[in-house]
């Protein structure tokens, strides 16, 4: 449980990754934060009604579920009949979901509709009345140092702001990011995942989902909402995007470089091959089509050039037994 809850920390197509030469912009210019923090409170106090704690009742591996309400992310509502939005690795995996409001009222919620090349989720959330939300920004993009908060579940915190600003933009075309990722130096960490991003006008115009830092510095990584509405109307009416996969969910070994696997879903090809983790032990993929990976960016780039229906062979140790298999992606 503990350690598929990490998915919160960076999500699972941007491990690895670090600031590389791009098309000249604007010079990002730091503020001190709280300089930040007085041009935001505001915009945080009047959409803080709006937030949520998403919280899991139960997480399913190989059919053994383990229940418990320590999983913790992030998630706004967007409409008063209950559509919030999330962060997809958020709710991955997850059997059942309820939401925290800041009424202290806990709420089932189910998902909706998703899109995993841009980490986004939509949820609905059932409650006994009409529930308070915001509205998003579509048709204006954020700039290079406009101030932003970021409102999230960290550590201890219950839907709590984080103050920082707009760095640039990202294009990832090697992992198939169809939109810019906006980069920030808002200070997300495990929980804030999902959170909504606001800009000075108290509207959302994007989405936390991770960072990636070195030695020297850290980055923050927004989902803008830019142009999504046409997609984000859809997916109200159940519509879902997935890459392509064989149905195991990994994440970077925090100890040593290489990939572990955190989760099989259930009736995945994975599963139906007879793939069982062993939930004592480490469970680490090592090798995709004979190609060893390392990184996720390793295990991303090999994935995100395969067709569905295409085989894939994939060679991993669990319970320090290595295994080899062919499998097909869906």
């Amino acid at each position: 449980m503990r350690r598929f809850w990490l998915l919160f920390l960076i999500p699972f197509f941007l491990i690895g990754y670090w600031l590389t030469p791009r098309v000249a912009e604007p010079v990002f210019k730091p503020r001190p934060t709280a300089e930040l923090e007085q041009l935001m409170q505001g915009a945080f106090v009047a959409a803080r009604p709006a937030m949520l704690q998403l919280q899991s009742l139960s997480v399913s591996s190989d059919d053994q579920y383990y229940y418990s309400r320590s999983g913790r992310a992030s998630a706004f509502l967007i409409s008063a009949s209950g559509y919030a939005l999330t962060a997809y690795h958020a709710v991955i995996g997850i059997d059942k979901l309820e939401v925290l409001t800041t009424k202290q009222e806990l709420f089932p919620a189910r998902v909706i509709g998703w899109d995993e090349s841009r980490d986004l989720a939509l949820i609905q959330v059932s409650a006994n009345r009409l529930l308070e939300f915001l509205p998003i920004e579509f048709h204006k993009a954020a700039e290079i140092n406009d101030p932003i908060v970021e409102i999230g579940n960290s550590g201890e915190d219950f839907i709590q702001p984080r103050y920082g600003a707009i760095q640039g933009y990202i294009q990832e075309q090697e992992l198939l990011i169809p939109t810019r990722m906006m980069l920030s130096n808002v200070p997300i960490n495990p929980g804030d995942s999902g959170g909504a991003v606001l800009n000075f006008a108290g509207k959302i115009i994007g989405m936390g989902i991770g960072y990636a830092q070195d030695e020297n510095a850290r980055v923050s990584f927004l989902v803008p909402f830019f142009g999504l509405d046409p997609w984000l109307e859809q997916m109200k009416t159940g519509a879902k995007l997935k890459l392509p996969g064989v149905g195991i969910r990994v994440s970077q070994n925090a100890r040593v470089q290489g990939l572990d696997i955190d989760l099989i879903e259930k009736n995945s090809v994975a599963a139906k091959a007879g793939l069982t983790l062993d939930i004592h032990g480490e469970n680490q993929l090592l090798e995709l089509d004979g190609k060893p990976v390392e990184t996720l960016r390793d295990y991303h780039r090999i994935m995100r050039q395969k067709k569905i229906g295409e085989s894939i062979i994939i060679t991993v140790t669990i319970r320090g037994k290595e295994q080899t298999l062919t499998l097909q992606v869906e």
